[in-house]
């Protein structure tokens, strides 16, 4: 019973600062300069903030090695860009254009150097987005959410969660890594552990069927 109330507790906490990156209104305050090259790996930034979120020009590294170069906006791409796949000269690809809240919305795509034809609107782009300046979520968005497969992470690179996103929510498989020490790997449903899944406690192992946060089938 203890480990379902605190599972609840600390996802709802979790949730509620998805929420705050998704509503919460920016105030304008001084850029601060900075060059930024976390230990985790990853990725590296080198450019402007405003609130403890990338704005501005900017240049960032994935960790696999693919690039963006251009115009952040609360930390998404916004304005002109190059966002450039990992190995581009192995095969690769490269969009040079107009992003809006993190999707290419306008210009030319590249494969191997040569112009082609592509609804560049269908691409699904890597973000990296910084909460409130504490967090830091890592994967692909749609319509300025996480959707798809990312990772929620500290600052300073402590998992939180990594698995699938849905319009910003655990959903699908995941992993989940609580403050106390306890884990939680299988599925979820719009944010809460939902059907199969283990979660291992002090060296003791729950394995079963969960619904909306609570086991409610133990398989021993």
């Amino acid at each position: 019973m203890y480990i379902k109330k605190l599972f609840i507790a600390v996802l709802i906490i979790t949730l509620f600062i998805l929420g705050y990156y998704a509503t919460h209104n920016h105030q304008n305050q001084a850029y601060t300069v900075s060059s930024m090259t976390f230990e985790s790996g990853r990725f590296s930034f080198d450019g402007t903030l405003l609130n403890g979120a990338f704005h501005g020009y900017g240049h960032i590294t994935f960790a696999d090695g693919a690039t963006f170069t251009g115009m952040f906006e609360h930390g998404r791409f916004h304005g002109d860009g190059i966002f450039t796949s990992a190995n581009y000269e192995q095969g690769g690809w490269q969009f040079s254009g107009v992003f809006e809240q993190g999707r290419a919305v306008d210009g030319n795509f590249y494969i191997e150097g040569q112009s082609v034809s592509f609804d560049v609107k269908t691409l699904s782009l890597p973000q990296i987005i910084i909460l409130d300046n504490k967090y830091i979520i890592t994967g692909t968005f749609i319509n300025g959410l996480a959707h798809g497969p990312g990772s929620l992470t500290t600052l300073d690179g402590v998992m939180i969660y990594a698995g699938e996103f849905y319009e910003g929510l655990f959903h699908g498989m995941g992993t989940y890594y609580s403050v106390e020490g306890w884990i939680y790997e299988g599925s979820f449903y719009k944010g809460m552990m939902h059907g199969f899944g283990v979660l291992t406690h002090n060296h003791v192992i729950y394995r079963g069927v969960w619904n909306q946060g609570k086991m409610v089938t133990r398989y021993e």
